[in-house]
Order: structure tokens, then sequence, then C-alpha cells
């Protein structure tokens, strides 16, 4: 039997350029609602909880990838607002949508593709792109 789990994958940086101060870039991701379509993402080799930005513990990695509950849980399900506008319209059909999810901001387009930015302490803007991913892990 296969376990499923769902993770946001930040890739490599594509492009560099000039960016804001971070104050500013901080301000200007600040209205956009959290990431919330995956419950963890991984950048660098590490993996984070989305909701509260921390990496997990190796405790926390080991049960991650043993404990056939660990998903089961209300409270580790990741609840998306309605995709509905004014009781019909989908939020899809919209544009491309932004999300912020700890210092980056997260671009879904219309075609489902996702990018990150993010600035660095020397002002330079990166971007990237991410791909979400469902991936098995094996139950014993």
């Amino acid at each position: 039997m296969l376990q499923e789990r769902c993770i946001l994958f930040i890739g490599p940086v594509e492009q560099e350029g000039d960016g804001l101060l971070k104050g500013e870039f901080i301000e200007s991701i600040r209205p956009f609602p959290q990431w919330y379509k995956t419950i963890y993402y991984c950048h660098n080799f590490e993996i984070y909880h989305c909701n509260t930005g921390k990496s997990l513990s190796e405790e926390e990695l080991i049960a991650w990838t043993t404990d056939h509950e660990m998903l089961s849980s209300e409270d580790s399900v990741v609840k998306e607002p309605s995709t509905k506008r004014n009781g019909s319209e989908s939020v899809w059909s919209m544009g491309p949508e932004h999300y912020r999810l700890g210092h980056y901001e997260i671009t879904v387009d219309s075609r489902n593709s996702i990018s990150w930015k993010k600035l660095t302490n020397q002002n330079t803007l990166k971007v990237g792109s991410c791909f979400s991913g469902r991936y098995f892990i094996p139950q014993q």
C-alpha cells in the first residue's frame, strides 16, 4: 500500500535582477493570501511546514516518512478557500494568482504553472520555477 503526500518543490534560481528594498518587497507580498495548496514545501533539500515556515526536525522527518496516520488528522489537512467568486466565477479564470510563503512570492498562472520570487539581502530579485508534486511512500 502507498501513502500519498503533497509538497511544493522550489526550484533553482533561473533569473536574477535588481529588486526593491527588502522591506518594500515584504510589504508588497503582505496582502497576498498565504500559500495553502500544499502542506509542506522543499527548498535546498530541506522540508518545511507551509503554515509555520519551520523545518521538519529529524524526529518529524522520520515520523513523516513512516507514520501512516500523520496526514489523516484534521489539523494537518490544508483547507482551501472557496474557488468561487460572486457565486459562479472560478478564481482560476481570473488570471494569475499570487500567494505569500514566508519571504517568497508564489505565482500560479492561468495554465497552473508555478513560479517563485524572493529578494536577497543584497536587494537582488531572484526568480525560479516550482512544481507541486504528489509522491508516494511505501507503507509497511
